[in-house]
């Protein structure tokens, strides 16, 4: 009685976690259809997208945006789309195009002002809206475009200054920041109202720009000064300045928030903030004319961009340079989320079945 108990038990228990597991696996793929996929870089280099597979360093698509320089470049929060910065010679017409990365094709373009010059974009973490800064020659006023994503129209545009730089958004989508070069200060952007909030007075030509995971803190990197500015973002102030290497341009701190990790254009390395103190615990050579810095998604690697015509790769556990990807002009950069290990969510099926049958064991 008890076996045949056991027996009936044990087969409903797998049936049941089976249709469970169905049911979840299901649900997270409909929740992120893209989630399972293997995780890309996305790098705007010359008139292309050069798209790597981070497994293997190598490329293995590429994408044409058009013969002109591409600048920014960007993934939705959700994955689903690359928007690409394109700023062709004068006379001509900017674009940004919107890729879909399902099928590594330019879906839609937005066309920009005559005299727009697209720097950086980030988006709400809703994927609903990209913002965009216009980095224009000196004596004209740049303005940070909103873009609905759902339409992929310019909804509204604002002042900020000259030589808008990076930008980044706070994790909860209430703000965004971005360096205003010549002002030597950190705009801040009320998403709700497309105004400027407050402006933050950092070192002198700031530039790269970015959040905390929390949203507490804003790391600005000031190009003149060699320094990093530690903006408190509950207050907007300056709360701490670290001293990094020459001309210190992209920025990128680690999923985990413990680390920011600093591409320094001159000296040719890369900054290692330890965000709880606020110092470089360690520089990493080899990164010649370092330019924009993206992780991937686990915290393993940082992939930089360079004016030297490549993409070195840091294992952030040793902060070596690992790996080296030859391209002609990578600048923006973006990369895909690493994908969950089916592997674990069985595993935790599994250890819930376990589980049951220890409880009931008779």
């Amino acid at each position: 009685m008890k076996t045949i108990f056991h027996k009936n038990f044990v087969q409903k228990i797998r049936r049941h976690s089976c249709q469970a597991f169905g049911a979840l696996a299901a649900a997270y793929m409909v929740a992120a259809p893209n989630a399972f996929a293997d995780p890309f870089a996305y790098i705007g280099n010359g008139g292309d997208v050069s798209v790597i597979d981070i497994a293997t360093n190598t490329v293995v698509d590429t994408i044409s945006v058009g013969v002109s320089n591409t600048t920014s470049l960007a993934l939705t929060p959700d994955g689903a789309f690359a928007y690409v910065g394109v700023n062709p010679p004068a006379g001509q017409t900017p674009t940004i195009e919107v890729i879909d990365t399902s099928t590594n094709t330019v879906v839609d373009t937005i066309t920009m002002d005559l005299e727009f010059r697209t720097l950086d974009i980030a988006f709400t973490p809703d994927s609903a809206f990209a913002y965009a800064t216009d980095f224009r020659a000196q004596g004209t006023n740049d303005t940070v475009v909103v873009i609905d994503t759902a339409t992929n129209t310019i909804v509204d545009s604002l002042d900020v200054g000259v030589l808008a730089q990076f930008i980044t958004v706070a994790p909860d989508g209430a703000f965004a920041y971005t360096p205003v070069n010549t002002l030597n200060n950190v705009t801040v952007i009320d998403t709700a109202t497309n105004t400027i909030a407050a402006t933050v007075p950092v070192g002198i030509s700031p530039d790269g720009v970015a959040i905390t995971p929390d949203g507490a803190f804003v790391y600005a990197g000031n190009e003149a000064s060699d320094t990093v500015s530690v903006v408190d973002t509950t207050t907007n102030t300056v709360v701490d300045t670290v001293n990094v290497g020459d001309f210190p341009v992209g920025i990128a701190i680690t999923p985990d928030g413990a680390f920011a990790y600093v591409a320094n254009i001159n000296s040719g390395d890369v900054s290692v903030i330890d965000t709880a103190t606020n110092t470089v615990t360690t520089t990493i050579p080899g990164v010649a004319l370092g330019a924009v810095v993206a992780m991937t998604s686990d915290g393993a690697f940082a992939y930089v961009t360079t004016f030297a015509g490549n993409v070195v790769v840091i294992d952030t556990a040793t902060n070596t340079v690992v790996d080296t990807i030859l391209l002609s002009s990578p600048f923006g950069i973006a990369i895909t989320a690493t994908p969950p290990n089916p592997a674990v969510l069985a595993s935790t099926g599994d250890s819930f079945l376990r589980i049951l049958l220890k409880k009931s064991s008779i």
